[in-house]
């Protein structure tokens, strides 16, 4: 489990993050919401060790995060950020291989999980046909797809991801969603991700944190917030709510 208590970060000249506490269990994914600026990124950097916490404390299965080394924290947690680098002359293959760094002492040392997490990674994300291509040729979303590769195939229990559907189109918006899903209530592991199109948020997360000038103003299951009071608080937006053509009882936002 992570435990967040009462952590927060600012800069000397703003607040970007309001102290709050909330807790993130294996087995649920997680969605991070609301409109830009309101501090998801900056959560997502705190439980990535990307910043530290001006204030307060963050665990990772009872272990302070400071506390662990890079090599055993890598090997809980696998950070996916809103821009990654095109990475001039390595295949796709090679960037999914880097995903095992955290556990081989020499590079590819023979362990024999690599292969196994590698296929899985792969197979889990479709990108077997851009495996031997350059990074720098693929389009956008085939990128994407390749960093989602890597991200699994360090096989941690918990992920974080940074707007993972940036650059998608909408088929592998829904695959990638559903393949968070699957990971957490499957295969038992944490998943947090922000998100900005709540209507995927609300059918493929188990639970969601909306944020709103750097404060945690709500986190409830998804049907907690299909109202149109609370989302008028999130985005500042009138939305209208209907009902899922082809899913009963599934509500659908819509301005």
């Amino acid at each position: 489990m992570i435990q967040i208590e009462n952590a927060g970060f600012q800069t000397s000249s703003k607040t970007l993050l309001h102290p709050l506490t909330a807790r993130f269990e294996r087995g649920r994914f997680y969605g991070l919401i609301g409109h830009n600026g309101s501090g998801k990124s900056t959560l997502l950097k705190l439980l990535a060790r990307e910043h530290t916490p001006s204030q307060g404390i963050i665990s990772l299965d009872k272990a302070r995060i400071d506390t662990l080394s890079n090599r055993q924290y890598a090997r809980k947690l696998a950070y996916l950020p809103q821009y990654t680098p095109v990475i001039p002359d390595m295949t796709a293959l090679e960037l999914v291989e880097l995903g095992r760094y955290s556990w081989n002492s020499i590079w590819r040392n023979g362990n024999p999980d690599n292969d196994a997490a590698i296929k899985r990674a792969i197979a889990l994300t479709d990108t077997e046909a851009f495996m031997s291509s350059p990074l720098d040729v693929l389009s956008g979303g085939e990128r994407q797809r390749v960093w989602i590769a890597m991200l699994l195939a360090q096989n941690t229990p918990y992920i974080l991801l940074d707007e993972p559907l940036a650059a998608l189109d909408l088929k592998h918006q829904l695959e990638v969603m559903q393949l968070l899903h699957r990971l957490a209530n499957e295969e038992n592991q944490c998943v947090i991700a922000v998100i900005h199109d709540i209507n995927l948020a609300t059918r493929y997360c188990d639970q969601l944190l909306a944020l709103r000038a750097g404060r945690l103003i709500y986190a409830e299951p998804p049907g907690a917030l299909l109202d149109t009071e609370k989302l008028r608080h999130i985005y500042d937006v009138d939305l209208q709510l209907v009902a899922h053509p082809a899913h009963p009882g599934v509500q659908l936002a819509f301005n």
